[in-house]
């Protein structure tokens, strides 16, 4: 039986509420040791809502699964659990893992020891430990001294996390980030706390590399939101000049490189209804230019924010027919397929077209600079 075919019968099984056979369970086995990403993180859901032994066993073998996604899910899933021995043993168990998924697994076992109501010295010392028993230089501590504030209430801590905003280290920076990100989840922050990230986050804007900028800026929407600035306030200065600057300007005098740097402007600044006013931009200068930045982002934008029954950005891209950009059109199309019914997480069509961005005479040369970049 194809794998598929096996979870789909887990599946219906479950939705039945039918006990798991040995022969299920097997089935469950031989899946989580598949090749595939898809199939594994499909499966974790199922296991997700089996509190047994069986399953439990299963998820634990996932922690170390080459994709960090499938093993980061996994020990999300874990957390379910609450089982104590996680609190205790769960980082010694995944020495072998990334940082990232390290990172997570001392996330989860603060959870589990939060959520049991571990009593604060216990819970302290098993914190410390982790800070001091990590060879990372960021990633783990961040998030013990997220728990460690939480519990002790002690502003060291949150110091220390916002201190990392300003590590010399991008990814280090991305960690503390992604560390406060979650702290803003359930609001534990009292004023002074969110207006001392604005203020670090702020400071730091200049230095950015592209993938820390965006995450910044997602953080801050919704540290204004929670400090009730008004949204003509989010705009740092040296941004507004840029926004008056380039809002009177006439379609025909806006080249393509610029008329896109205003449409990811408005995205992440929507002082009004930013997503569809791009959409209107896109939909006016198509008849302008078959620049293919241009098609590639409109086809993207269409494909994500917009409403309309045909992708007609992504037509025009296809009837260039340019050899090296097979990758990004094919891409481009599984996003389209994708967002259409993003409720379908099998969706044939978007594996289909996904699939297809993977053949040889898809990513050699041109094409795979090309595919990289629209990733």
């Amino acid at each position: 039986m194809k794998l598929l075919s096996q979870i789909n019968v887990l599946k219906e099984k479950q939705r039945k509420g039918i006990d798991f056979r040995e022969e299920e369970r097997n089935m469950a086995e031989i899946i989580s040791k598949c090749s595939s990403s898809l199939y594994k993180s499909r499966l974790i859901d199922i296991l997700a809502l089996e509190r047994k032994n069986w399953s439990y066993h299963i998820l634990k073998s996932l922690i170390h699964d080459p994709d960090e996604k499938v093993a980061e899910k996994a020990v999300d899933t874990i957390a379910v659990f609450q089982r104590e021995i996680d609190f205790q043993r769960m980082f010694e168990e995944a020495a072998d893992a990334n940082g990232f998924v390290k990172s997570w697994i001392v996330m989860i076992t603060g959870h589990i020891g939060w959520t049991r109501d571990i009593r604060n010295e216990i819970f302290m010392e098993r914190m410390e430990y982790l800070v001091k028993s990590s060879q990372e230089s960021g990633y783990v501590p961040f998030y013990s001294y997220r728990w460690m504030f939480l519990v002790s209430e002690d502003e060291t801590y949150f110091t220390k996390i916002l201190d990392g905003i300003e590590h010399k280290n991008h990814e280090m920076r991305y960690h503390a980030m992604y560390v406060i990100d979650g702290m803003l989840e359930p609001r534990v922050l009292e004023r002074k706390h969110l207006e001392e990230i604005r203020k670090r986050l702020y400071a730091n804007s200049k230095c950015e590399v592209r993938y820390c900028r965006i995450y910044r800026e997602r953080i801050l929407r919704v540290l204004n939101q929670q400090l009730n600035r008004s949204r003509e306030e989010w705009i740092y200065p040296e941004e507004a000049v840029f926004y008056e600057k380039i809002s009177p300007m006439c379609r025909d005098q806006i080249t393509p490189e610029v008329l896109i740097a205003y449409c990811v402007f408005r995205v992440y600044y929507p002082i009004d209804d930013g997503v569809d006013e791009v959409l209107k931009i896109l939909y006016q200068a198509r008849e302008c230019w078959n620049d293919n930045r241009f098609l590639i982002f409109a086809a993207y934008m269409e494909s994500v924010y917009g409403e309309k029954a045909e992708n007609i950005f992504l037509k025009k891209l296809t009837e260039t027919k340019q050899a090296e950009q097979k990758a990004i059109v094919f891409l481009l199309q599984a996003i389209w397929e994708m967002e259409k019914v993003p409720e379908d997480y099998i969706n044939h069509k978007a594996l289909k077209f996904a699939e297809k961005t993977e053949t040889k005479d898809n990513i050699k040369g041109d094409g795979r600079m090309a595919a990289g970049k629209a990733v």
